[in-house]
Parts: C-alpha cells; structure tokens; sequence
C-alpha cells in the first residue's frame, strides 16, 4: 500500500476473524490499526440496546482521531458500512473485502438459516460447529493453520452476533452508498460465486463504488491471496490520491 503519511488504516476483520487474519498488512511503515470485534478472542459483548449500535460504539473506541482509510472484510465490512453512515466526516476511503451492502430479497430464508446456525453452535460446540461452516464452499480455499486460529472464541457471543447481526436484520445499504461523500472501492475472490453477482450489481452505480476482484480465491480474498489483495488496494489508493 502507498507510503503515504497523512493515511491511517483501520482493519475490521470477519466473523469469527481476529486480528492476526490481517498479518500479511502488517508494516510497511504504515500508521495501522487492527480492531477486535466485540464477542470474539473473549471480548464481551456490547450489553443492553441494539447490539449493531453497541458493537459501532465500541468500534468508535478503539479508532484513531482524524481521517482514517477503513477496510473492513465480511462482517467487518457491513460493519464498517455502518460505521461510515454515522460518522462519514471520519472516512477517508471506504474498502469492503467481500461484503454484501445487504440483502433485499430472501431475509425470511435468511434470518431462518443464521437461526438454525447459531441454535447448532450453542448445542454441539464451537469445534463442530467450525467444522461444519468452514465446509461451505465460501471457504474451500482457507487452509488448517488458519482454521485453528478460530477456536478462541466464546460460542454464545457468536452466537448471538449470528442472530443479532445477520444481513437479514441489519439495515440495506444499497442507498447508502450511493450517497456516500468519500470513494468506496469493492474487493471479491473470483472464485466466490454469490459475491460475483453483488459486484455485478455494485458495477451498476454508475462508478460510486470502484470494483475488482482477487484471482485464486474465494470468499477470505485477504487469507487466500494477501498478496494480490494488498496490490489492489495499493493500486486503487494511488489513484485516489
């Protein structure tokens, strides 16, 4: 990424992420910041209200003053969607890594499903429960080192972000982002089918969000290729300075 001194990076990994899954970003001499979601690596939840305005408050607690560069990937990247609507004057540049702006058909199916998950989690355990959802083809491409990195994690916490943070009960951002008053560039794995037609779609806002893709990978495009990922986020900062 550039060497520029007045950016500050702020990375909001994925469900069931932490912040070692960004340990190809780190360095560089680069002024970075790699944030623990709320409910993973045993932080506690946010307690009473809505659980998506408790886990930005605390995200608001661990960023840096001034205009930051956010890159948020899955989870993290709604995350940072929501982030960057409550506090767009902080936002520098938006990257989303595999990120749905949210679901505007199927949130009954949805929201059924992520219920079914998280009843699975908290009746059979994290380590089967990581079995069976990193067996989905959005992952077929993570390795077993990175797999074990999962299991520091209390299963009710997740448990109940599965539920209280699914994109069929978090708000749609598909507006949103039109709207935005800062650049937003769009990153997905080419071999992630279900985000190949999102990115279609993101395509169409008339050149609003900036879209491009990681070869050799799925849905985790900064696991499976850090090295691609980083370039393009590299090549679209330069050109957005």
């Amino acid at each position: 990424m550039p060497r520029s001194s007045f950016r500050k990076f702020v990375f909001i990994h994925g469900f069931l992420g932490g912040p070692e899954d960004w340990s190809a970003f780190e360095g560089g001499g680069f002024e970075s910041y790699f944030l623990t979601l709320p409910g993973h690596q045993m932080t506690p939840l946010p307690k009473g209200g809505s659980l998506l305005d408790g886990m930005i408050e605390s995200l608001k607690e661990q960023m840096p003053s001034g205009k930051i560069t956010l890159i948020g990937y899955s989870l993290g990247g709604r995350l940072a969607l929501h982030y960057a609507k409550k506090y767009p004057g902080q936002i520098d540049s938006l990257i989303l890594l595999s990120t749905s702006p949210g679901l505007e058909e199927g949130k009954a199916e949805r929201q059924e499903k992520d219920k079914e998950w998280a009843t699975y989690l908290q009746k059979e355990g994290l380590s089967a429960f990581l079995k069976k959802w990193y067996a989905q083809p959005l992952f077929e491409k993570l390795d077993w080192e990175t797999l074990q990195q999962r299991k520091t994690h209390d299963p009710h916490s997740l448990a109940r972000a599965l539920e209280e943070l699914s994109p069929a009960v978090t708000p749609s951002y598909w507006d949103v982002i039109e709207q935005f008053p800062f650049k937003t560039f769009f990153l997905f794995g080419a071999h992630d089918k279900k985000y190949l037609k999102i990115a279609a779609k993101l395509r169409e806002l008339r050149g609003k969000v900036k879209v491009d893709l990681v070869s050799h990978s799925s849905h985790a495009v900064h696991i499976e290729n850090p090295e691609e990922c980083k370039k393009k986020i590299s090549d679209y900062l330069k050109g957005d300075q």
